[in-house]
């Protein structure tokens, strides 16, 4: 894909408004010349933001997380000249998105971080956008994980938990989810829930085998939404990277309800 017409763009470049200089060279330059130089802050509020501390990156440290971010890219599938769309706060987290799809040649598109799905679902087709790097609410309405005992608790604290009515020593017949804890969480892992079963197969195969045993699609959405939020609360406590070879261990429904899912079954321990 082309953003700007042949004819616009050699019109700039004769008046010496583009040059052959790129960003990524414009940035490695910068990494060669002053390595342990200071080249972003993260604002104050980054944790209500993205839900983890604010960082300060040398020029040498925003290069490897460049690196990082466009090998995860590359290997997701995204090649030189798709779109990739982009709704990320002003934190370290959007300057390496920016950096890391022009690096591996990819063309970014920034959404407000305001829009919704009825905003992005057209801005996405219209886009061509192949993917979407966003952040979760998840970690910033968990915060610290290890203020939690276990997976268990914090799902216990987002007010997801079955609960049923009782009255002069009646049960009602219907259950229900307790709602008692935080309205943030709960909802952060609703979406965590809806967000991974649109990308991630296996667990779309999950959805699909709850709602093909007659659960409805709100018990099903947050039977996934806990399978998924004992996955992201293994990774948030061990600080290690996802590891897909692994996470069927880590969320089997043979495992006890109450059981936490550690670190080792989730992420990679080498």
């Amino acid at each position: 894909m082309r953003c700007h017409r042949e004819g616009r763009a050699r019109d700039f470049r004769t008046r010496g408004w583009w040059s052959a200089e790129t960003i990524d060279r414009l940035v490695k330059e910068r990494v060669s010349a002053d390595p342990e130089g200071l080249a972003l802050v993260d604002p104050p509020n980054t944790t209500a933001l993205v839900g983890r501390d604010p960082v300060r990156w040398t020029w040498n440290r925003l290069d490897e997380r460049v690196d990082v971010l466009a090998a995860f890219l590359l290997a997701r599938g995204v090649r030189a000249g798709d779109v990739v769309a982009v709704q990320l706060p002003n934190c370290s987290a959007l300057v390496q998105a920016f950096l890391a799809i022009v690096r591996i040649g990819a063309i970014v598109t920034p959404f407000p971080v305001a829009y919704r799905e009825h905003e992005l679902g057209p801005m996405c087709r219209r886009t061509g956008a192949v993917g979407v790097v966003t952040a979760s609410s998840y970690a910033a309405a968990l915060g610290d994980a290890h203020r939690f005992t276990n997976a268990a608790a914090a799902y216990r604290f987002s007010g997801l938990t079955p609960s049923s009515y009782e009255s002069a020593g009646r049960r009602a017949t219907t259950v229900r989810i307790s709602k008692i804890g935080s309205v943030e969480l709960r909802q952060a892992m609703i979406a965590l829930g809806v967000g991974i079963t649109l990308h991630h197969p296996e667990f779309a195969a999950y959805r699909a085998r709850l709602r093909a045993s007659g659960k409805k699609p709100i018990v099903a959405t947050i039977a996934v939404a806990h399978r998924a939020h004992r996955l992201a609360f293994a990774i948030l406590r061990s600080q290690k990277p996802y590891d897909a070879t692994t996470w069927a261990a880590a969320t089997s429904r043979s495992e006890r309800r109450d059981r936490p899912v550690t670190a080792a079954e989730a992420t990679r321990t080498t």
